[in-house]
């Protein structure tokens, strides 16, 4: 049984996504970042609840913030869906950039393709227009601080894989074994933050780090 949604949901960690503007799609009558809300963010916290047990008390209901709410700053995490469409603002790059100043972290999933990776680097580039992006090895302590990670494994998009065939879509390829362990099209950004011990004096480079998602990129990024 799911919770009413009424009052805030409290908790050691709540799940945020963020609510961004995407003038070039849409779904379900709203912008992208609603792509699989409210079931994926339900899922999500059911499975976290149940691998979690009592030692950290995850909240019961996702939240959905906007990028110039106030409350953002409420949040450690922060989730954005679909980032090939996504499209700020000056003032929200600038709001993106104090807030991972602060020690926030932004988990962007679900991309496709050369076309949507090339929107996200544009829409990255307005909040570090001086920074680029590097991979993060499998050896980087960030993959070895709660489970030990040797390689990442893709997750194919659901429907692909129950037809079988491609794994991928827009662009992407179907990868090598090889291949599975240093590319995906999920990546997570944080600079600075703790887990990833960026160097905030290091104005060259914005830590990447590749998840197991939906695709790849058609070739291997920087990002």
């Amino acid at each position: 049984m799911r919770p009413e949604a009424t009052g805030p949901s409290f908790g050691e960690f709540t799940f945020a996504r963020t609510i961004y503007d995407s003038p070039y799609g849409s779904y379900r009558r709203r912008g992208m970042w609603a792509v699989d809300f409210p079931e994926a963010d339900n899922n999500l916290i059911v499975g976290l609840r149940e691998w979690a047990g009592t030692n950290l008390k995850i909240a019961p209901r996702p939240e959905q913030v906007p990028i110039m709410d106030d409350k953002l700053f409420d949040y450690p995490m922060i989730y954005f869906v679909e980032p090939g469409f996504l499209e700020l603002s000056d003032e929200q790059a600038a709001r993106l950039r104090e807030y991972v100043a602060r020690g926030g972290f932004m988990f962007f999933d679900d991309f496709w393709g050369d076309y949507e990776w090339e929107n996200l680097e544009t829409q990255l580039h307005k909040i570090w227009p001086d920074r680029q992006a590097k991979d993060l090895p499998l050896s980087h302590p960030v993959f070895h601080s709660y489970l030990d990670i040797d390689e990442i494994v893709q997750v194919p998009n659901i429907m692909n894989a129950r037809r079988g065939g491609d794994t991928s879509e827009k662009g992407g390829i179907v990868p090598t074994t090889a291949e599975l362990k240093t590319r995906t099209a999920g990546w997570l950004f944080s600079f600075p933050s703790t887990a990833i011990s960026a160097t905030p004096g290091n104005g060259s480079t914005i830590p990447a780090i590749p998840r197991n998602t939906d695709c790849l990129p058609t070739r291997r990024r920087s990002m």
